[in-house]
């Protein structure tokens, strides 16, 4: 015989407790007392109580649900963006809230139609991560009322709030750590255009004016962001009648297909040519030698995303449209003093 299933009701007369108090428990909500709380809690752990998360929703008009749009998760996102998703995981997990993660392949239309489909029902907030197609679907979301915040935003300009990284002073700390080195000859590997590429490029290039070193067409080489274009832009630089004797590359996926370029031609890093990245993905502390790079807070953005966006569905203002986190520089072993 089935057991019949532990209701609400229950757990308050276990607990001491009102029907609501084990409500606003559930539920996340403030203004319960934490010895209270854990008493709850474990009477819930302990009977197996699980919410009836369709009636809930239909009482409350709410999902508590956030959905997260991102490209693709394949070898040149999934270790950036994993870490993004980890701290969204996590901070929506705390708030008792869940994380619904959509992806795009890259594909405008079906941005379009992951952002419809979320904001008519399945989500209460959207976070969009390196959106594609925002200017298709901004009338739409104006329409619904429906809070979104965009992340690691491409374009130049959006009307919608947005998390970013400091770029700018992430392109400055790069590329000064290897002016201050002795470095004269830094060549510059960038992404497609974006605002994060055109945002670390001023970086660059600001450090190099104020250092009164000039700043070389040739040695500013475009990818995608991804190892085997980092390898290609390698393989041009190291090409040139006077080659660079360093490289800042603004992604530590392209930090490794210079990685691998350079050894191919025998040529050690950072005897032979100095190497900067951006990101501090993990692999970046796990490959030989460990890459110096600028620390993006991926974790925080992911974390600081999703608190924020529950904030606005509880009618929070904004602190500001757009929200800047800070970035440092990590020194490994991939830099040094230039050979003379």
């Amino acid at each position: 015989m089935t057991k019949p299933a532990i209701t609400l009701s229950e757990i308050a007369r276990i607990a001491g407790v009102s029907k609501m108090t084990v409500s606003n428990v559930i539920n996340g909500k403030k203004g319960v007392a934490e010895d209270t709380r854990q008493r709850i809690l474990e009477v819930i752990q302990e009977t197996g109580y699980v919410a009836n998360r369709s009636a809930r929703n239909l009482a409350s008009g709410r999902t508590r649900t956030i959905g997260l749009v991102v490209p693709k998760l394949n070898s040149n996102y999934t270790l950036y963006i994993g870490e993004i998703l980890r701290g969204a995981g996590d901070a929506a997990d705390r708030q008792h809230w869940d994380l619904l993660v959509c992806t795009t392949s890259d594909d405008e239309e079906r941005e379009l139609r992951r952002i419809q489909a979320l904001a008519t029902g399945l989500a209460d907030g959207i976070l969009v991560l390196l959106p594609r197609a925002e200017q298709t679907y901004l009338s739409f979301l104006q329409d619904t009322h429906i809070p979104v915040i965009t992340l690691d935003h491409g374009l130049i300009e959006t009307p919608l709030p947005s998390i970013d990284v400091d770029n700018h002073t992430g392109g400055r700390l790069g590329t000064q750590h290897l002016v201050d080195l002795g470095h004269k000859r830094i060549a510059f590997v960038g992404g497609t255009y974006s605002r994060a590429h055109l945002e670390r490029l001023s970086g660059y290039q600001e450090v190099l004016r104020e250092n009164g070193l000039p700043i070389d067409p040739d040695l500013m080489v475009h990818g995608d962001y991804s190892q085997p274009s980092g390898f290609q832009a390698a393989e041009r630089l190291l090409d040139l009648p006077e080659p660079p004797t360093a490289i800042f590359a603004i992604s530590d996926a392209m930090a490794f297909g210079v990685m691998e370029a350079a050894g191919r031609r025998g040529l050690r890093i950072p005897e032979d040519v100095s190497l900067v990245g951006f990101d501090d993905i993990p692999m970046a502390n796990w490959v030989h030698p460990r890459l110096t790079t600028i620390r993006q807070p991926l974790y925080q953005l992911g974390e600081t995303a999703i608190n924020l966006i529950i904030s606005l569905t509880d009618g929070d203002a904004l602190p500001g449209q757009r929200m800047m986190l800070p970035v440092e520089l990590v020194v490994r072993n991939s830099t040094g003093k230039p050979e003379k």
